[in-house]
């Protein structure tokens, strides 16, 4: 055999059942965050207090009596879902590969993580000052911050554990290293790297405000009052560290990243070298957006290309306040969500 499938397994059914595989769960995934989005997204505010005492005006909630998800519903969401995408694996082509490359991702992600965490924590207090000076450090928040993020570092790597085994069984993935690769029928067209790299360019944006888009949504969601029981553990910390950064409800970190099974579909041509440079740089800002410390040269710096800042962020934690953008300030000016003051 020859050309793009020559090193690839015989079973040509294979590449096809991935990519429906992944297509399935996006569909799904999508459908479900759709329908909360039209249902919650476009919310106003009320005055007025919850049942625990939570102030309603600090949050968008809905005009209209939807049902509202109980406590009780989300603690047991918080072990059904993971429970849920790791009973999944029995759906692939080989039960074993795809159990242990699970295993190893959530390692890596964990490891990875929570050491990323500590590092970046301890240079925050040596080159940043504290935004909540007042507040003392609290060592069993953030014991509760670590296990939260481990627990999201394990639903991340139910989602990533899809496109990692059908790269390893040889069949290709969303991520090519060709820039060419990226751009539909470039070789066919025999437009130079250059136009390419141009091209992607223009591609690559539309991706990152497409993401961020996606992310300000289901943020701006999570506060309105039928699915803030699954976004208001995070907020449990009112002066974060870099460890609450993922600290996650299973559902939450269900709509944050299910996206990544798109990584199933080898039609999408995305750029690794790009695309993880920036993936590193979005976790990166969302460390310091939760360390709970301001570097001046990062808070003058930041808000002149609208990327999110520690000082802002942590306000939001504090307050509870209307600015849901997670990378860019971009859609809350667009959509009227910064407070003036």
């Amino acid at each position: 055999m020859s050309g793009r499938f020559a090193t690839q397994p015989p079973h040509r059914l294979r590449p096809a059942f991935f990519d429906n595989v992944g297509r399935a769960f996006v569909e799904w995934e999508w459908g479900l965050v759709g329908t909360l989005l039209i249902a919650c997204g476009f919310a106003e505010k009320k005055e007025g207090h919850s049942k625990d005492g939570e102030n309603l005006s600090n949050y968008t909630t809905h005009s209209w009596r939807l049902i509202v998800v109980s406590k009780q519903t989300a603690d047991t969401l918080l072990w059904a879902v993971p429970t849920f995408f790791t009973t999944a694996g029995l759906l692939s082509n080989d039960v074993g590969l795809w159990y242990w490359t699970l295993a190893e991702t959530f390692a890596y992600l964990a490891v990875g993580c929570l050491g990323t965490c500590a590092v970046l924590q301890s240079v925050s207090i040596i080159v940043g000052s504290k935004i909540q000076a007042k507040k003392r450090f609290a060592s069993n928040l953030v014991v509760q911050e670590a296990k939260e993020t481990a627990l999201s570092m394990y639903v991340i790597a139910t989602f990533v554990v899809w496109p990692r085994v059908q790269a390893a069984q040889g069949y290709p993935t969303a991520l090519v290293y060709d820039i060419k690769d990226g751009i539909p029928y470039s070789k066919e067209m025999g437009l130079s790297r250059t136009v390419c790299f141009a091209l992607y360019l223009i591609k690559f944006t539309f991706i990152v405000l497409g993401a961020d888009m996606w992310t300000y949504w289901k943020h701006r969601s999570l506060h309105s009052r039928i699915l803030w029981v699954f976004h208001k553990s995070h907020h449990a910390y009112h002066d974060p560290t870099c460890f609450a950064g993922f600290a996650l409800h299973p559902v939450e970190g269900l709509l944050t990243f299910a996206p990544i099974l798109l990584f199933c579909n080898s039609n999408l041509g995305i750029y690794a070298p790009l695309h993880i440079a920036m993936l590193g740089f979005f976790s990166l800002l969302n460390f310091y957006l939760h360390c709970g410390h301001a570097v001046s040269v990062l808070e003058k710096w930041l808000p002149k290309f609208w990327v999110n800042t520690s000082l802002w962020h942590n306000r939001h934690h504090e307050r509870t306040l209307n600015h849901y953008g997670e990378m860019l300030s971009l859609w809350g000016h667009l959509c009227g969500t910064i407070p003036a003051s």
